[in-house]
């Protein structure tokens, strides 16, 4: 950094030197060697005669600083006259003639900026602190035409306020009055050669190339970040410090007797400058928020929409919109709902609140935005929503200097949703959002960051029964009453969590169908408790049953749970059924010792001594003969199976009599093939269904 500031310093010392030397040693006129050339010395920026009929701009200056307090004058009539005549015309939008003279200035502050800038990194550097603020050579030379073109320039600056009036925007008092006070200021300071003038001119150069080059950006529509009107504040109000502190040094060093080149008349006056330059650089303070509103609102009219001018729309007015999610849930399938709390900001435009770009964006109370024209956004779906106002309320809004809007409020929404509950629990869910005007057609909506950016969630999403697996957003056109309308859609997909399901009904239900299977494992004769199962477990899957109806939708057809407790019905009554054609067609005895009948198989056995050990079958291996005689008929075992299973089904009693007579002389029954059968068609029946179910709804419907 020293060897850059030595370099500059050295090439400036000579240029500079040799172009003051020359114009105090030359009186008729400036040399034009070729070494001035060789210093990068323009010829506009040479002192001489050929300039003007004047002897120099610097005698112009002073012979005519006070015609600056009749420009004043007539810069002041001319606004009033401006807005009187603009009062009653549509604003004229000159957005590149703007661009034009804000970049014309930049490139003007940003040139003098680097002529002015050399030469006092070059005095602090080789002669100090105390030099650069008490010697005047800044009026001399290079340094010194710019110093005059900075003074001079104050003139066309004016110009700046010409927009603002075409432009029909806000006109504040510290804008006139900054550019009439500081025209007077800066013509009467030049004529006294003041040696301060060389900072306030390479300040106040850097900063106007900085801030007009911002204002051309900005006509021209480029985003720029709000970081940078912070940067160009801070210059500003760097700049006003460190005025101010040049100012009490050079007041110190003449009150010690020291030689400064400053006037006591410019040190007075300064300070009223310095003082204004505060405010205006504080143009955002109370006072002058309110007295742009006022202004604003003097003549607004809050229930006519922008950009509509009598019976006829000019263009529809666009509203884009950011959704924060910041919490989400619960999800009601009861009466299929879901609750949503978030951050709501819209943003449009109302080219009647267009002021001063230099002001920058207004931070204000949101009891001020009642008095504006806002578009009647509504959630269409909502079933109840309400806006937070603990412990104030949630609703925070800035306004830009071309009219925008920025409006943020937390709001908590219960929307409806429409389930499709067939596939219940093992389902997933579209809760979708509306947002629409609620009365004018003439409103577009748009996301502000484009699809499937506009919604963000501050945090991850955690649900009790769900996951919220993605949320596209979309722009649609809907006829509502022959009328249509702009409506922004968000989707919230939602896939449901089947463990709370699984751990309370699916288990329970399955283990009350495997509860049942224990019957098959009792002897027929245990009436009662074979009974008792099969009763028990239905009533206690009805029981369940109940409860889970308790917590789901009320729905004209059947779930997914549903078909699976029913199915788990059948089952508990299959069982029961089997047991009941176990216990009619297959069980004979009591328990108890039986009377023998006559001629009947037990009497065989019983008068037999070398038969009474033996133990008859449940079911006679011959087809008896229904009339009462014992025949062996010569059929295959699968004929007999046959005559079992049909005298079985038609109920025959003659058949069953007969049998009866086979029955054991205890009574006491052994194991019959209905239950061997069920003890494996029962179990493998069960799993194929739960097989085929979750194969279906798992993955054939989804």
């Amino acid at each position: 950094m020293v060897t850059l500031a030595s370099h500059i310093s050295d090439y400036f010392e000579q240029f500079n030197s040799s172009l003051t030397n020359d114009f105090n040693s030359n009186t008729n006129g400036l040399s034009t060697d070729k070494n001035l050339r060789t210093y990068y010395v323009f010829d506009f920026e040479r002192y001489s005669d050929k300039v003007g009929t004047l002897s120099d701009l610097r005698t112009f200056m002073i012979q005519r600083w006070h015609n600056s307090f009749f420009y004043a004058i007539a810069y002041l009539l001319l606004i009033y006259a401006g807005q009187m005549y603009m009062k009653n015309k549509p604003r004229f939008e000159l957005r590149l003639w703007l661009a034009a003279w804000s970049s014309l200035l930049a490139i003007f502050s940003i040139f003098g900026a680097l002529r002015v800038l050399p030469e006092l990194i070059f005095v602090i550097y080789r002669q100090g602190i105390k030099d650069s603020i008490c010697n005047n050579s800044n009026a001399f030379g290079v340094v010194g035409f710019w110093t005059w073109a900075f003074c001079f320039s104050k003139l066309p600056e004016l110009v700046d306020t010409v927009f603002i009036v075409l432009r029909k925007q806000p006109l504040i008092f510290l804008h006139w009055y900054h550019h009439a006070s500081v025209l007077v200021y800066c013509w009467f300071s030049y004529q006294d050669y003041s040696s301060t003038g060389r900072w306030f001119c390479g300040l106040n150069y850097v900063v106007h190339g900085v801030m007009y080059s911002y204002y051309a950006l900005r006509a021209l529509r480029f985003r720029i970040p709000r970081w940078i009107s912070m940067i160009i504040t801070m210059l500003q109000l760097t700049q006003m410090v460190v005025g101010c502190w040049i100012n009490l040094k050079a007041w110190q060093y003449k009150k010690n007797g020291e030689i400064c080149q400053v006037t006591d008349e410019n040190l007075k006056n300064v300070r009223l400058f310095k003082n204004e330059m505060n405010l205006t650089i504080a143009s955002k303070t109370t006072h002058e928020v309110t007295a742009i509103l006022n202004e604003l609102l003097q003549d607004y009219q809050a229930h006519i929409r922008p950009r509509f001018a009598g019976n006829r729309n000019l263009s529809s007015s666009l509203t884009d919109l950011i959704l924060l999610v910041n919490s989400f849930g619960p999800i009601q399938d009861i009466d299929m709902s879901y609750t949503i709390n978030c951050y709501f900001r819209q943003r449009w435009r109302d080219e009647r609140l267009q002021f001063a770009e230099h002001v920058g964006v207004l931070s204000l109370s949101t009891r001020m935005l009642e008095r504006l024209w806002k578009p009647d956004t509504v959630f269409y779906n909502s079933k109840h929503s309400f806006l937070h106002s603990i412990p104030t309320s949630n609703r925070l809004w800035r306004l830009f200097p071309d009219g925008t809007i920025w409006y943020s409020s937390r709001i908590t929404v219960k929307a409806k949703c429409n389930m499709n509950l067939k596939n219940f629990p093992v389902d997933t869910q579209i809760c979708q959002l509306f947002v629409v005007a609620n009365s004018a057609s003439d409103i577009h909506y748009s996301w502000r960051l484009g699809n499937n950016k506009s919604v963000n969630f501050d945090g991850k999403v955690l649900l009790s029964q769900f996951d919220l697996i993605q949320y596209p957003q979309y722009n649609e056109i809907i006829s509502i009453d022959g009328r249509n309308f702009s409506v922004l859609r968000v989707d919230f997909v939602l896939k449901r969590h089947m463990g709370y399901y699984i751990i309370q009904v699916y288990i329970p239900s399955s283990m009350l169908v495997m509860l049942s299977w224990v019957s098959f494992f009792i002897h027929r004769e245990a009436t009662a408790d074979r009974v008792n199962i099969a009763a028990m477990s239905v009533l206690s899957l009805t029981t369940l049953n109940f409860d889970i109806r308790n917590h789901t939708a009320t729905v004209s057809y059947l779930t997914a749970l549903d078909w699976f407790v029913i199915m788990s019905h059948v089952f508990l009554f299959a069982s029961l059924i089997q047991f009941a054609f176990v216990h009619y067609f297959t069980k004979f005895g009591y328990g108890e010792p039986l009377i023998r009948f006559q001629d009947s198989f037990d009497n065989e056995i019983l008068t037999n001594d070398s038969m009474l050990n033996v133990r008859p079958s449940i079911i006679y291996s011959d087809v008896a003969n229904i009339h009462g005689n014992s025949k062996t008929l010569p059929l295959s075992s699968s004929h007999r199976y046959f005559y079992r299973f049909w005298f079985c089904l038609s109920g025959n009693t003659d058949y069953k009599r007969s049998i009866r007579k086979r029955t054991s002389s205890f009574g006491v029954n052994s194991r019959s093939d209905l239950d061997v059968y069920a003890r494996i068609v029962f179990p493998l029946s069960f799993i194929v269904f739960n097989i085929l179910y979750w194969l279906y709804f798992l993955y054939f419907q989804s």
